[in-house]
């Protein structure tokens, strides 16, 4: 196979198993034929630059993992008859931004545009005998609660895993009901029906579904993937579970811990409920990729392939400059002229 911009380093982070003969392995091993090999070039090429399009500098976390994912879709496609493009199922979270808030309720981001146009990129490239590209959207601002919530407003302490999973899961949905978080339930609705109101400019065959924290917690299957999670990351001491390593991350505030275990058991379970196999993540949280990899692995799923970007406005503008939905034509203009390279995006 030949080289790539995937083996170079985007945002600190340098793909793993990259290297030639870790690639070779994995072809002779699988038995990709040369016109195989060739589709596999073509669709890390498309990925690269829809990317470059919508203004993102892109590589993944391991190109091994990520090139196999493909070949899967590959044998599948030559099993079954089908014709679907060699892009693993993926999703992108989308955070809690309490921006909206201080610039007002209509004033969110366009920098949420990103994953929706890189989606429309790599759908412009297919064909119309191919399965639409699988895709989704989820609304992940109901952690910035559970970040309020703190570590030690959580005290789990039913000594069973199950029981310990359920605590938390009933614990977190209520309180996202109580009135103190009120104003943050309304701010990251209005983020919400950002998303909703974007994905629904797709054509029909292509659009991304959107869903929500919400509908993760409260689905059949994430109890038992929260008490793996528990085992996993957790142990029980002093009457009380606590978070063992938890993945360091800020983000206008600091995470809490038990965002770690939340985060393990949300992609644990959409990997087996739904079959995603990938994510889409900016270089800057790439401290979860570590959780992740773990909880597949002791579940036996498909690791996530992680594609991880670095946004090229953000060499360019400062987050008070970037443009907004609310911005008049006026302030759009100022804004751009000092962030080169904007309009090309």
């Amino acid at each position: 196979m030949k080289q790539s911009g995937f083996n170079m380093a985007i945002g600190g982070i340098v793909p793993a198993n990259r290297g030639r003969g870790s690639i070779k392995g994995l072809l002779e091993a699988r038995e990709v034929d040369r016109a195989s090999l060739s589709a596999l070039e073509f669709w890390l090429r498309q990925i690269q630059s829809a990317a470059s399009e919508v203004g993102l500098n892109i590589t993944v976390n391991d190109l091994r993992r990520a090139l196999d994912a493909m070949i899967d879709i590959q044998k599948e496609n030559q099993v079954k008859g089908f014709v679907a493009p060699l892009f693993p199922a993926i999703y992108k979270g989308v955070s809690f931004n309490p921006e909206t808030f201080q610039r007002g309720m209509r004033s969110e981001w366009l920098v949420i545009l990103d994953f929706y146009a890189l989606l429309r990129q790599l759908v412009s490239c297919q064909s119309a005998e191919e399965l639409p590209l699988q895709a989704a959207i989820m609304d992940a601002g109901l952690y910035w609660v559970v970040n309020l919530l703190g570590g030690e407003e959580i005290r789990l302490t039913a000594q069973a895993p199950a029981e310990a999973a359920e605590q938390l899961r009933q614990f977190i949905i209520s309180a996202c009901s109580q009135e103190r978080f009120a104003e943050v339930i309304a701010v990251n609705q209005v983020r919400n029906a950002y998303l909703r109101a974007i994905a629904a400019q797709f054509p029909a065959n292509y659009t991304p579904p959107v869903f929500g924290l919400m509908d993760v917690w409260t689905d059949s299957g994430f109890a038992p993937m929260l008490a793996e999670a528990l085992k996993l990351f957790c142990s029980f001491n002093a009457h009380r579970w606590q978070v063992n390593n938890p993945v360091s991350y800020e983000r206008y505030m600091a995470y809490s811990p038990w965002v770690t275990v939340l985060v393990a058991a949300e992609q644990a379970l959409l990997a087996h409920r739904l079959g995603f196999r990938a994510n889409l993540a900016p270089t800057t949280e790439a401290a979860w990729n570590r959780i992740l990899d773990q909880m597949c692995g002791q579940l036996k799923l498909p690791k996530y392939v992680i594609w991880m970007y670095v946004r090229k406005l953000g060499q360019r503008l400062s987050y008070g400059a970037i443009p907004s939905f609310s911005d008049d034509q006026a302030t759009v203009a100022e804004k751009l002229k000092f962030g080169a390279g904007w309009s090309s995006i």
